[in-house]
């Protein structure tokens, strides 16, 4: 990681800065993105793509940075090319090929859609970056920030809460559920390389082991049942 920093250290502080500026602290902040640079670089197949893969974990918050600054209520109504020209001004920092940038680009645009088959090497490493990231035992705060408008569980569903959406459920823990999918076999969302298979194994068991220990624990207490007329 030291290496990293040392090497790519103009982009690593412009990036900084971004974050820094906005006081993005809630969910994905500059630790996030970082973190997901550092093992985008670990998980890309290529040797000659892990410099692209680690750019594009660096660049990755764009979107959240743009609904940011424009109050949007997601990242997912931030036109593509709103995040295009908020990385190619990155992008100046380094002497790449327009080739190299095509590639960041791609894989900053599609990081936080279902996999496709059509992904390149990096947009792999991004993706499978992310969601192991995400699926570290700190997810359980930061997804408490991130949605802070939601109760934390339904007390009648509890683990069985798939109301709504993915990316879009009405609880806490009914969105951090959503993270197991990325350490099973899953053709939509499951990670892809075999370094994030391994090390995303042990996290979802963590996070598994923090939800029936919820509901262990509400039934200690005589919550479980729980009255459905007092349901969120």
């Amino acid at each position: 990681m030291e290496e990293l920093l040392k090497k790519y250290r103009k982009l690593v502080a412009a990036v900084f800065e971004a974050h820094r500026v906005r006081g993005m602290q809630k969910g994905h902040n500059f630790d996030h993105t970082y973190s997901v640079a550092n093992l985008a670089w670990d998980f890309c197949e290529d040797d000659s793509l892990k410099k692209a893969a680690f750019i594009a974990g660096l660049f990755h918050n764009a979107d959240r940075m743009i609904a940011f600054d424009e109050n949007l209520p997601n990242s997912r109504e931030v036109p593509d090319d709103k995040v295009d020209a908020l990385v190619r001004g990155w992008l100046t920092v380094e002497d790449l090929t327009e080739y190299i940038c095509q590639v960041i680009i791609k894989a900053v645009l599609n990081h936080g859609k279902p996999n496709d088959d059509s992904d390149d090497t990096v947009t792999v490493a991004l993706k499978d970056a992310d969601r192991a990231v995400n699926a570290r035992i700190d997810v359980v705060i930061r997804s408490a920030q991130f949605r802070s408008n939601l109760p934390v569980i339904d007390p009648v569903l509890l683990l069985e809460d798939f109301r709504g959406k993915y990316n879009d459920r009405l609880t806490v823990v009914a969105d951090l559920l959503d993270c197991l999918d990325w350490g099973k076999d899953d053709p939509r969302f499951g990670v892809r390389t075999q370094k994030a298979k391994k090390m995303i194994a042990s996290r979802v068991a963590a996070l598994l082991n923090f939800f029936e220990m919820i509901v262990e624990q509400r039934k200690e207490e005589g919550l479980v049942p729980y009255p459905e007329e007092f349901a969120v």
